[in-house]
C-alpha cells in the first residue's frame, strides 16, 4: 500500500521539499514525493519490460540470485541494478513517510534519485530551471544561471548536513573527513568539499 502524503511539514525538513517544485509560473504548486516516485516507477517499468525483466520490485528480489547475480556486491553496470537500488529507496522512502521521519525520507530520496541518474531516468525536467537561465543568454542569463547553481549547491549543503547528522548519531566520534567519507560512499560527491561543508551538532 502506498503512503498517504499530508499536506504539511511532513514533506520537508530544513525548508527542502520531498518532491519538487512546480515549473508552472507561480510555481506554487508542489510535485510530492508518491508523484515524484511514480514518475520515475513507470519509467523504470518501461525499461524493464523492453530487456525482459520482471517489472516490479517484488519479482526482482525474487529472482535476484538468476537475474542480478552481481547485486550484492556492486559490480553491475546494467540499468537493471540502478533501477532495483533505486525501487529499494523508493520504498524505503514510503516508509519513513509513514513514520513521519522527514529527516530519513529526505535522504532515502537522494539515495534513489542518485540511482535513477545511473540508470538514466529521466521522466521529470529536474534542471528546468537551469535550461531557462541558459536559453535567456547574456549578463541576465549569466546571473539566472549562477543563481540557480547556488541554490542547488544550498540543497545539497542541507542534504549533508542532515545526513552527517544521522552518520553521527550512530558514530558520534568520526570526524567531519570520516563522516563526509561515508556520505559519499552513499551518494557520491567530493569528500573535501562535503567535509568543510557539514558541522557536528553541539551536544
Amino acid at each position: 500500500m502506498k503512503a498517504k502524503l499530508k499536506a504539511t511539514p511532513l514533506n520537508s525538513i530544513l525548508g527542502v521539499n520531498i518532491g519538487l517544485p512546480s515549473l508552472s509560473e507561480t510555481g506554487v504548486a508542489i510535485m510530492n514525493a508518491e508523484m515524484v516516485i511514480t514518475a520515475y516507477e513507470k519509467q523504470a517499468v518501461e525499461i524493464l519490460k523492453r530487456d525482459g525483466y520482471p517489472i516490479t520490485f517484488e519479482k526482482l528480489c525474487k529472482k535476484q540470485k538468476e537475474l542480478l547475480p552481481d547485486l550484492a556486491n556492486g559490480k553491475g553496470t546494467a540499468p537493471v541494478y540502478s533501477i532495483f537500488w533505486m525501487l529499494f529507496n523508493f520504498n524505503k522512502v514510503r516508509a519513513d513517510i509513514e513514520k513521519n521521519n522527514a529527516d530519513m525520507a529526505v535522504c532515502d530520496m537522494a539515495i534513489a534519485l542518485h540511482h535513477a541518474i545511473r540508470a538514466q531516468l529521466k521522466p521529470i525536467a529536474l534542471y528546468f530551471d537551469m535550461g531557462k537561465a541558459n536559453i535567456d543568454g547574456g549578463k541576465d542569463g549569466g546571473v539566472k544561471s549562477g543563481a540557480v547553481r547556488r541554490k542547488k549547491l544550498d540543497i545539497k549543503k542541507e542534504l549533508w548536513q542532515v545526513m552527517a547528522k544521522k552518520t553521527w548519531r550512530k558514530h558520534p566520534t568520526w570526524k567531519n573527513k570520516r563522516v563526509a567519507e561515508d556520505i559519499v560512499k552513499i551518494i557520491g560527491g567530493n569528500v573535501r568539499t562535503i567535509r568543510t561543508s557539514i558541522k557536528k551538532p553541539i551536544s
